[in-house]
């Protein structure tokens, strides 16, 4: 072997680079072994919120603690990466699915996501549609650095739409914030600025009149019907102007060509002639009730065909419908006559298919009075509980004059002012009990509405009578049906990924104030909101390179926020402290 010093200088050199290499990596490896080693190989401090784990290891990592902290971390003790984020979910809660792409299941993903072009970016996890929380969230970076303050370049490693900034590139914000997910309140701002608010007393003069901030200052509310709308709209919904009367009829007796039935030998027993003069037709209340009879549902779809009032030209069979359906309605009545609530309550759940909860019950049936169903239906039938056993017996032929008129029409306006205030009143002149709505928010015509439109068919045709925007309480004027449950507030569901607070933007507007950033849109325009979508150009008068902050992270989210955050399990135990016995009076 030859000696160090006849070597070429150049390997000399490489050589002695070894041997210090060799001595220091030695030398560092014995310190790092040492008792004071683990402290010094701890990779960083932690971030602020993560500061009280830092002897608690074991809390974020799942190899032994030790080694965590020992001068072979990162080279003996790996963790899998999967494995360490769920060992995040312990404390941070993103739904059933928090390692998917946003948190969305597997079908979501697929309806919105791009998962192909996502396999393909490279990204770890990627191929698997799952990310690891390192993926964006580095630790060890100290209290200065945020966890959740990720670049633009971690949200643009997926979205392949690249672009320079927000103010040079960023796509259109499209018809945001007014597009799915909206109010569905429909108020027309131009229609109410320029012409129903000039000259009126009562008209708002600044937005601020009708809309106030949350307590957080994220979001605008209006103000509330009773202070915004009222003094306009209050007596409208109270029926106030209606031109068939306050309220809406709930039992209703049925107009009826009685002469043509009996001639073709299908007696009605007794049924108030003198109904035909209001020219009275079926409710869609009653409709509803006598369709949790299957055997009616066709003969009501062949009375809709058909006038009930002129049944000369009526078939057989036509005829025949239509007096089941006038029998059905007799035996309703005798139900409820016996059994009150509880028979309507009964027949609801068997026409919709599913149970009614009590709280709906409330609601749906609006506390009915019993005296004024039973005086009505024993003065229009006074013999029905007769009548109702005999045809349940098979009985189907009465006495010659049954038909004759045992009920008079009698205009009687009084009782429906009465109950101004809302409520049930009986209407003499076209045999029907009504229920007037109280005001605005009422509970039975709410309750009504979306039981109707969450039934689907079998209510339709009560959901298309109560979502006229002319009909009685006037509700869908305003509250306008879609799928789903009706809207009954004007606070938007919150986006997935896209937040905006109004806070920091109401400093400063100038005179136009609101304005600044929301335009009236024209009178009449298809719009829910009465605005126009947001100009991207209002945004990057503040938001740019030279203004304002405009990161990505600084609109949106990557954690989907409107998931349901599971709590933790605890278990319903707990130790009591022993009770001293109470003690006994010495008399």
């Amino acid at each position: 072997m030859r000696a160090f010093s006849d070597r070429p200088l150049r390997e000399q050199l490489r050589l002695t680079a070894l041997a210090a290499s060799a001595t220091t990596l030695a030398t560092a490896t014995l310190f790092l072994l040492g008792p004071t080693g683990p402290e010094v190989a701890v990779p960083g401090p932690l971030a602020s919120v993560h500061a009280p784990l830092f002897d608690r290891c074991e809390v974020c990592h799942t190899t032994d603690a030790g080694l965590v902290k020992g001068a072979l971390h990162g080279i003996v003790g790996d963790e899998d990466a999967i494995v360490q984020s769920e060992k995040c979910l312990a404390c941070h809660a993103f739904g059933d699915h928090a390692l998917n792409p946003h948190g969305w299941d597997s079908e979501t993903w697929e309806a919105v996501g791009n998962p192909a072009a996502l396999a393909a970016s490279g990204i770890p996890g990627a191929s698997e549609g799952r990310f690891t929380c390192t993926t964006c969230h580095h630790e060890h970076r100290g209290r200065e650095r945020a966890l959740t303050r990720v670049g633009d370049r971690e949200c643009q490693a997926c979205h392949q739409q690249a672009f320079e900034s927000f103010e040079d590139g960023h796509p259109r914000l499209g018809a945001y914030p007014y597009a799915e997910g909206g109010t569905r309140i429909a108020f027309d701002h131009a229609e109410h600025m320029t012409n129903h608010f000039p000259g009126d007393a009562a008209a708002p003069e600044s937005c601020s009149d009708c809309h106030v901030s949350d307590p957080a200052g994220r979001r605008i509310r209006v103000r509330g019907f009773d202070v915004s709308c009222a003094d306009c709209h209050g007596a409208e919904i109270r029926g106030s102007g209606q031109v068939d009367g306050a309220g809406i009829p709930f039992l209703s007796l049925l107009s009826l060509d009685v002469m043509s039935l009996e001639g073709a030998d299908l007696p009605l027993g007794e049924w108030p002639s003198d109904s035909g003069i209001s020219e009275t037709g079926l409710s869609p209340f009653l409709a509803l009730l006598l369709s949790a009879d299957p055997a009616l549902v066709p003969d009501l779809r062949t009375l809709a065909e058909l006038d009930p009032l002129d049944l000369l030209d009526a078939t057989e069979e036509e005829l025949a419908a239509v007096a089941r359906v006038a029998w059905g309605t007799k035996l309703l009545m005798h139900d409820v006559l016996l059994r009150g609530h509880a028979a309507l309550r009964d027949t609801l759940e068997r026409a919709i298919g599913r149970d009614v909860t009590a709280e709906e019950a409330v609601a749906l049936l609006g506390r009915l009075p019993a005296e004024l169903v039973r005086d009505a239906i024993r003065d229009w039938f006074p013999n029905l509980e007769r009548e109702a056993s005999l045809y349940r017996d098979g009985v189907r032929a009465f006495e010659p004059d049954a038909g004759g008129s045992t009920g008079e029409v009698r205009e009687d306006g009084a009782r429906e002012a009465w109950v101004a205030g809302g409520g049930w009143y009986r209407r003499e002149e076209d045999f029907t009990i009504r229920y007037r709505p109280g005001g605005h928010a009422d509970s039975f015509l709410r309750g009504w509405l979306e039981l109707a439109q969450g039934a689907g068919a079998p209510a339709a045709g009560l959901f298309d009578t109560l979502s006229d925007p002319q009909a009685v309480g006037l509700c869908a004027k305003c509250h306008v049906p879609g799928e789903g449950e009706l809207s009954w507030t004007q606070v938007p569901v919150r986006r997935a990924l896209t937040g905006f607070s109004h806070a920091p933007h109401l400093v400063g507007l100038g005179a136009q104030g609101c304005l600044s950033c929301h335009d009236v849109a024209d009178a009449g325009a298809a719009s829910s909101s009465g605005f126009l979508p947001l100009k991207h150009a209002s945004c990057t008068e503040c938001h740019s390179s030279e203004g304002a902050r405009a990161s990505c992270v600084d609109c949106h989210s990557y954690h989907d926020h409107t998931l349901e955050r599971p709590l933790p399990d605890t278990p319903l135990s707990v130790e009591l402290p022993p009770r001293e016995p109470l003690a006994r009076s010495s008399r």
